[in-house]
């Protein structure tokens, strides 16, 4: 198991233990983040990528979407291959997961036990989409 993919379990542990201590917002930043460790695990040890073509590439990405949707993409388009239900499925639940983190960490808005909950749900099934991949 590499780094990245232990940090993905650990991350994921730490969103329930926050959300069953009420850190709604934190829960969301950490389901959110063991969704994406464990894409780059996959971008690197999958695809094949190495850490500095996934840094020139995202930041050199035409439609300037940045590097967590860069991410998503080149996850997507591998699933893409693998399993095209299992992709529309992932890219659906990480866009979700995507807004929740977003407004969780960058805007004013109560980000409750409800959202916390579907933060962790979301991370759970796209992390166990990603793991059929492994």
């Amino acid at each position: 198991m590499s780094l990245l993919s232990q940090k993905s379990e650990m991350n994921y542990s730490s969103a329930e233990y926050l959300q069953k201590g009420y850190f709604y917002c934190s829960a969301v930043h950490c389901a959110y983040y063991s969704s994406l460790q464990l894409m780059r695990h996959i971008i690197i040890h999958k695809i094949g990528k190495s850490a500095l073509q996934i840094k020139q590439e995202s930041g050199n990405d035409p439609e300037n979407r940045g590097f967590h949707q860069y991410m998503i993409k080149q996850t997507a388009d591998y699933l893409y291959i693998k399993n095209k239900k299992d992709m529309a499925l992932f890219v659906t639940n990480m866009n979700s997961l995507r807004k929740l983190r977003v407004a969780s960490d960058y805007e004013e808005v109560n980000i409750d036990i409800s959202k916390g909950n579907n933060s962790i749900l979301l991370s759970e099934s796209v992390n166990k989409i990603l793991k059929t991949i492994l």
